[in-house]
């Protein structure tokens, strides 16, 4: 028995550091999480919780409750991601271009350069959203196979013959399983809200309401993906087809109706390898294990930044028979 959303977020972690900095976290090293990992999620979480606070700043300054730990929580994040800058530099890191070199590449090219405190900066942005976001849709898709036999028996189907080692094969041939992963999204998206402050002038929008600049606007994908008005009345069902047309390609919505991974020009830069990541999570393991269910365990979400299940998803899991 175990908690398959903390193996994704670890799995996520190393994935994130190997692409983006050359070099993996050691998240799957041992059985308890390092405590880079453990310090990342109390800021993320103490830091939602400022949202919702309006005495954060009081209890900040006299470090009561959960902000008493802020501060070296911060630390020991921040000297983990000064220990990856530092390994980069030296040279003791993988033996390719990351995102963070092109990154500096272009900075270079228009005559700019990042100090250390932006590149931190840059990784801390890196992390959250290549770590939690898909560690959480993959959680939910895990769950929503599991509650779907079905669907999952069409998921091995889509498997048969092919060669799953292949990255361009997990890329391009398992529509149906790209189609459970866009549905787990609509249903369960990665990041529920988002708020979004207003610069410009005002201005009104079609339905009449004014909006005034400096006015802080939320929009969320979750009420989005569940609203009968923009979805059907089966919005609240879990059904994959919904993102297959009758040649069994994907089907393309607009990112107003879908906007589950933004939109427009803050459209996710890491939407195709986060689909990536998460069929390669799923077809490696189920084309390995049969899963279940641990029982009497309720599923709900946490309050969150993130809509990560709560309390994890606990499972059991038995080799598959070859």
């Amino acid at each position: 028995m175990f908690d398959i959303q903390d193996i994704f977020a670890r799995a996520t972690m190393d994935a994130i550091g190997s692409i983006a900095f050359g070099q993996e976290i050691g998240c799957l090293d041992s059985v308890d999480p390092p405590a880079f990992m453990v310090e990342f999620d109390r800021c993320q979480a103490i830091t939602h919780k400022r949202m919702m606070d309006p005495l954060w700043k009081f209890k900040s300054f006299f470090r009561v409750g959960e902000e008493k730990h802020f501060t070296s929580s911060m630390k020991v994040v921040n000297d983990g991601i000064y220990k990856l800058l530092s390994n980069r530099k030296s040279g003791n890191c993988e033996n390719r271009k990351t995102v963070l070199d092109l990154l500096e590449e272009k900075a270079t090219k228009d005559g700019n350069s990042f100090p250390d405190s932006v590149l931190r900066d840059i990784v801390w942005d890196f992390l959250i959203a290549g770590r939690d976001t898909t560690a959480c849709a993959s959680s939910w898709l895990f769950y929503c196979l599991l509650q779907h036999p079905d669907v999952l028996a069409k998921v091995y189907e889509e498997m048969e013959g092919k060669d799953i080692s292949k990255f361009t094969t997990v890329l391009h041939e398992f529509p149906y399983l790209t189609a459970c992963c866009l549905e787990t999204e609509r249903l369960y998206p990665s990041v529920p809200s988002t708020f979004k402050g207003v610069k410009a002038h005002n201005f009104t929008l079609p339905n009449g309401i004014k909006v005034e600049s400096g006015t802080s606007l939320e929009y969320s994908p979750y009420i989005n993906g569940r609203n009968p008005q923009i979805w059907g009345d089966d919005c609240l069902e879990w059904k994959p087809e919904r993102f297959l047309t009758e040649n069994n390609e994907i089907r393309q919505f607009s990112q107003g109706q879908y906007p589950s991974f933004n939109g427009g020009p803050r459209l996710c830069l890491g939407k195709t390898m986060a689909l990536l990541e998460m069929k390669r999570l799923i077809i490696n393991l189920f084309s390995q294990f049969d899963f279940e269910l641990v029982p009497n365990r309720p599923i709900t979400y946490k309050v969150a930044i993130i809509l990560w299940i709560k309390d994890g998803l606990w499972v059991r899991a038995t080799p598959r028979s070859k």
